[in-house]
């Protein structure tokens, strides 16, 4: 087992016994403690969002112990590359093995998002200015802007707020850049028609009384 001064004793018998007698020596042998091997590869790339598990905190050791990690189950880690995952290793047998650690490295990379944005009516020219709204997966604010800029424009907060300027057809596009966690999204277009400037209009006539012939003209 492990220790320090631990004695060696020899007895040494000649084979001329009628000429020497026999000798003994001891020697002194320090046993030092045993550093486990532990076993750990980098873990395959994984995508922000997904917990560390036993997928990624899987070391193993040539003695039987417990390991703790610096991350521990379920952590979620940010995108980002060459991250440090740490763990320390503590031997059953502590009187013959030393603790050990050992740092392996972890990609997290960015996750992917997508748009949701909804077919647009078609309007006439004298429509007033309307907000459009879309969502993105990632819960980040998606951006609008206009790719026929001579049929409409796109304004106010996040170019939500559409105006008309024209007859014809206008597409809005819907826009999410990402951020420092998830890739830009595929921007999502919508067109609709707008219309002549003729707005709808109504007429009140109200009902007028019986009348008999022969009687003088009035206005209604």
């Amino acid at each position: 087992n492990a220790g320090t001064g631990q004695i060696l004793s020899v007895t040494f018998t000649p084979a001329d016994t009628a000429s020497y007698t026999g000798a003994t020596k001891d020697v002194l042998l320090n046993v030092l403690k045993r550093t486990p091997i532990l076993t750990w590869s980098n873990p395959v790339d994984i995508v922000y969002g997904t917990p560390l598990s036993a997928s990624q905190l899987n070391a193993a050791a040539d003695t039987p112990g417990a390991f703790a990690y610096t991350l521990p189950t379920g952590t979620v880690l940010n995108a980002g590359t060459g991250q440090i995952l740490s763990v320390t290793f503590t031997p059953a047998d502590t009187a013959n093995y030393t603790g050990a650690t050992k740092d392996v490295l972890l990609n997290v990379l960015k996750r992917t998002q997508s748009i949701l944005f909804g077919a647009l009516p078609n309007k006439k020219l004298s429509d007033p200015p309307f907000v459009v709204t879309a969502t993105a997966s990632s819960g980040l604010i998606v951006t609008f802007n206009t790719t026929t800029p001579a049929v409409c424009s796109a304004g106010g907060a996040n170019g939500a707020t559409i105006a008309l300027l024209a007859i014809g057809t206008c597409t809005v596009v819907a826009h999410q850049s990402g951020n420092s966690n998830y890739g830009a999204a595929s921007d999502v277009p919508q067109s609709f028609n707008v219309g002549n400037g003729k707005a709808d209009q109504t007429i009140t006539f109200d009902p007028r009384a019986n009348r008999t012939l022969l009687e003088t003209p009035f206005v209604v």
